[in-house]
């Protein structure tokens, strides 16, 4: 569960029917990064995958539940002190009966760095 202030999301710019792009503003001064580590921050994985997820659930416009994960590499570290801007692009195929798709790359904007590839299912709920 993130603390409330660790980010913000802007709404999405959409690329194409299916492809949106969030900015995503990380809070350097949030308490996560008071055990994560003290006096060398770097962004946990798992808030990486939050902001996906909630992404995800601004293009969908509902709660959802990752139930597959095909890929999640990732390829670098967040330092917020030194970086605290986000873009994710996030690519959505809709929910059928089970599942629908999504695709994610997530880029720190000042370097265009990837530091996250993400590709599974999720569900409705």
């Amino acid at each position: 569960m993130k603390p409330e202030s660790l980010y913000k999301i802007e709404d999405g710019t959409s690329v194409n029917g299916s492809q949106r792009v969030f900015r995503a503003v990380i809070d350097p001064q949030s308490e996560i990064f008071k055990g994560h580590f003290p006096g060398a921050p770097v962004l946990p994985g798992v808030c990486t995958l939050s902001i996906v997820k909630d992404c995800l659930e601004r293009v969908v416009s509902q709660k959802t539940t990752i139930c597959e994960i095909s890929q999640c590499k990732f390829t670098g570290m967040v330092d917020p002190l030194q970086e605290q801007n986000m873009n994710i692009e996030i690519e959505v195929s809709p929910a059928g009966e089970e599942r629908g798709k999504i695709s994610a790359n997530v880029k720190m904007s000042e370097s265009g760095r990837v530091i996250m590839k993400f590709r599974g299912g999720y569900r409705i709920g």
